[in-house]
């Protein structure tokens, strides 16, 4: 019988393929799927686009896509700039995951934006959109393969030009119930769990890890708001 006792045990000799630009987040995530003797493998989206005919070859069990690593003008409308990231997202979802041949969890790593508008970042927010589709689509298309797919929402990546968004009338620490910035070890622990063979039941949702900012809509949770705009 699986139980969670076998976590993260049950992730020893994976094959992880992760499709990402440099960041403080993917290299914690490397470091920590080796240590956790994950045969990872790391490749830039312009690498993926033009081998990933060779990539659908090997067995992957884990696959993390995290678009946002690519870099974006997160407060202007650049249209050019949103169709090559639509290009590059398309041919992961409608070509490459088609093409797996064995079981798998695929984990798209997604900011805030998708449900908090307020941030008011429309190139995020509609990729996030975008992304999010694809993946309930996935899931339910491709659930007979047991190839899983599930969005990881990430609140706040400290430094990072997507995830440490800033805000004019309150800090992010007011905003988040648990009241403070989470480490990176916080962000990735949860992310392992998720792509092992114990949650192998999960597909097709969004799982935050924000600590709890996505509940709190932009209110700043230490202040009494009058009535029932109280938090």
């Amino acid at each position: 019988m699986k139980s969670l006792i076998n976590f993260p045990k049950n992730l020893d000799n994976k094959n992880a393929l992760i499709i990402s630009e440099e960041g403080s987040l993917v290299k914690h995530l490397v470091n920590t799927y080796n240590l956790y003797m994950v045969n990872t493998k790391v490749i830039t989206f312009t690498e993926f686009e033009s081998n990933y005919n060779n990539m659908k070859i090997e067995k992957w069990d884990i696959i993390i896509f995290d678009p946002f690593s690519m870099p974006l003008d997160a407060r202007r409308d650049n249209s050019q700039q949103l169709d090559n990231y639509i290009h590059q997202i398309g041919s992961f979802f409608n070509n490459f995951i088609d093409l797996l041949s064995n079981p798998c969890s695929i984990l798209s790593l997604l900011p805030l934006d998708y449900y908090n508008s307020y941030m008011n970042r429309p190139n995020v927010a509609s990729l996030c959109g975008l992304i999010h589709g694809y993946v309930k689509t996935i899931a339910i298309d491709y659930a007979h393969r047991s190839i899983r797919a599930n969005s990881v929402i990430l609140g706040y990546i400290k430094n990072d030009p997507i995830f440490s968004f800033s805000s004019d009338f309150n800090s992010i620490e007011n905003r988040t119930p648990i009241s403070r910035i989470p480490t990176i070890d916080e962000l990735i622990m949860p992310i392992l769990f998720l792509s092992s063979d114990a949650a192998e039941f999960a597909t097709g949702q969004d799982f935050a890890i924000d600590g709890g900012l996505s509940s709190t809509w932009g209110f700043d949770t230490s202040v009494d708001y009058p009535g029932s705009l109280k938090i």
